[in-house]
């Protein structure tokens, strides 16, 4: 697998825009699914499962990885083709569209980080010895009132600390660690102190 793939036309664009077919992306990140399989998961008919899993194969967005003979029937099992989706500037005519699927996107990585979260084991979050008690553990929220110019150098630095955990050599007796991440714009703030903080200035 591929480790980003770039959408470049606007079919692949409208294809990724459906929410289903996002849920779909996201789940066949992770791992190998059948029409069925996905039917149950989405709680959607194996049909209309189908349907999707062709439209996104037709779009080069997942591929066919195994095949199963079940019952006398051939049963296909897809994955995506890549596990980062980046939206090219090419397309960016097409303001709504690419708005709908990186909110469908966002909305479908929050849905998985909450799975993960829940079937996690306990040892996950136990407190380590000191003295970095909670330094295996990530969980926090914030939020900075900042220039734009200013989060994208952030983000730049960002990008470049997670290429450097990517591209570190894996470890045959290491742990498996999750990370998600979203980053993005609001209205107001949510946190309280940040209220406070936006009153009294």
């Amino acid at each position: 697998m591929k480790q980003q793939l770039v959408i470049e036309t606007y079919e692949q664009l409208k294809t990724i825009s459906d929410p289903t077919r996002t849920k779909i992306l996201t789940y066949t990140v992770e791992q190998k699914y059948t029409g069925q399989q996905l039917g149950t998961l989405l709680d959607i008919p194996a049909s209309t499962a189908h349907y999707h899993l062709k439209a996104l194969e037709k779009h080069g967005l997942i591929e066919v990885v195994d095949t199963e003979i079940k019952n006398g029937i051939v049963q296909k099992f897809y994955k995506a083709v890549a596990n980062n989706i980046i939206i090219s500037e090419n397309l960016l005519p097409h303001a709504q569209e690419i708005s709908d699927s990186i909110r469908g996107i966002a909305v479908s990585i929050l849905s998985r980080a909450q799975n993960r979260v829940l079937n996690a084991p306990n040892e996950a979050f136990e407190l380590k010895p000191e003295p970095n008690p909670k330094g295996h553990i990530i969980a926090n929220q914030l939020e900075v009132k900042i220039k734009e110019e200013k989060f994208i150098e952030w983000v730049k630095k960002y990008v470049a600390l997670k290429q450097e955990l990517l591209e570190m050599e894996p470890d045959d007796d290491g742990n498996w660690y999750y990370l998600a991440h979203l980053g993005f714009k609001v209205n107001e703030p949510l946190l309280e102190n940040e209220k406070e903080r936006k009153t009294n200035e």
